[in-house]
């Protein structure tokens, strides 16, 4: 007679599904169990939530939860902490906070993961100041020690939440605890800094960041430092850090240079935005509205108004509505100039152009081409 599956190699092959992340399999095999009157027990169950969650399939996760219920089986901190997590992926923060707030019940002391997860949770919908007090909790009323995830998903609920002090400080507390900070926590602080408009800060976290012996700054960690100096007006180091980035062999991407396009409009420095567009041509990464309009912005500044009609056009090529703020700056543009008589037509000018650009958006897109021509008026 064939070996029939008995528990444990249910379990064994629900767990390899686990490690091999394969959800549809591991939750057919939990059902299947019941079909073959085979009892699950709580492993089985945790390590079908598991693979869910990890797949993605938060709700699938959160559906087996009270399952055990009927099948007379109480869950552990491992179902807790992938019911949690499930919660977290799925924004579900409430629901999430629910379940941790509900483990004492059951007799479970919640572990690092749980607590972890939990404050992920907060953090994504922007719920920073419960999940400061999660994270306070750990140590004082539980004994648990933050680790290198609780406190990277406490600083990221930070940055969300704009609290750029509070954000330091946790990176201090690691410090202390001698934990080394990762790629998320740097980012998260200097993004925080950006938020809270401190541009020398993040400038400062940024060079940490940099000489650091085990990291390197991610494109993520660029364009939050070049942003920061763009909004401070430093557009020298923004410009310098875009420069950087290439030799770091971080790739300049879309917000790379929009934002260098931007500290050029700052300036006046008209001349350079042009080649920053053929650097994007060059690196084919396509500009979008913000692109196009920091460019608008810097030629309009300087008064050449056949520049910001030429770049407006080229929004039509790139497949992008030209918006009120691409014509306001043509509108000066043209006001601005000397040599156009009289003013009083200039708007109507730029308004014929808007409706010529609607119809070339809706025409096959042409290859891009974004380098400026050679118009100075």
């Amino acid at each position: 007679d064939a070996l029939e599956p008995n528990v444990i190699s249910y379990n064994s092959s629900i767990s390899a599904c686990e490690r091999g992340g394969n959800w549809p399999a591991a939750v057919h095999l939990l059902r299947d169990m019941a079909a073959r009157h085979v009892a699950p027990t709580t492993v089985s169950f945790n390590s079908s939530m598991s693979t869910a969650e990890k797949g993605a399939r938060w709700e699938l996760a959160l559906q087996l939860f009270p399952d055990m219920a009927s099948e007379d089986l109480s869950p552990s901190v491992v179902t807790y902490g992938a019911s949690i997590a499930a919660c977290e992926k799925a924004g579900e923060w409430e629901r999430a906070v629910q379940l941790f707030s509900t483990m004492p019940s059951d007799r479970i002391t919640p572990d690092v993961i749980s607590f972890s997860s939990s404050i992920s949770a907060c953090g994504r919908s922007s719920q920073w100041q419960l999940a400061l007090l999660l994270l306070t909790e750990m140590p004082r009323r539980h004994k648990i020690a933050p680790n290198l995830i609780t406190y990277s998903a406490a600083i990221s609920a930070c940055e969300k939440g704009g609290v750029w002090t509070a954000a330091l400080q946790l990176r201090a507390d690691m410090s202390l605890a001698k934990i080394l900070p990762d790629v998320i926590c740097w980012n998260a602080c200097i993004s925080a800094c950006e938020k809270g408009g401190y541009w020398q800060t993040a400038l400062g976290l940024f060079s940490l960041f940099a000489t650091s012996r085990c990291l390197a700054p991610t494109v993520v960690s660029f364009n939050a430092t070049i942003s920061a100096c763009v909004e401070g007006g430093a557009w020298q180091w923004a410009l310098e850090l875009l420069s950087e980035m290439r030799k770091a062999k971080a790739s300049p991407d879309v917000v790379s240079f929009s934002a260098g396009i931007s500290a050029c409009e700052q300036q006046g420095r008209w001349r350079e935005s042009p080649g920053l567009l053929a650097d994007m041509e060059v690196a084919k990464v396509l500009p979008n509205s913000i692109t196009f309009n920091a460019a608008v912005g810097a030629s309009a500044r300087m008064g050449f108004w056949q520049r910001a009609l030429w770049l407006s056009s080229r929004m039509a090529a790139a497949r992008l509505q030209p918006n009120m703020t691409t014509w306001t700056c043509c509108v000066s543009a043209l006001n601005s100039s000397s040599s156009l008589k009289p003013s009083t037509l200039r708007p109507k000018m730029a308004f014929q152009d808007l409706k010529k650009s609607r119809r070339a958006r809706s025409q096959p897109h042409p290859a891009m081409d974004i380098g400026s021509p050679n118009l100075q008026h």
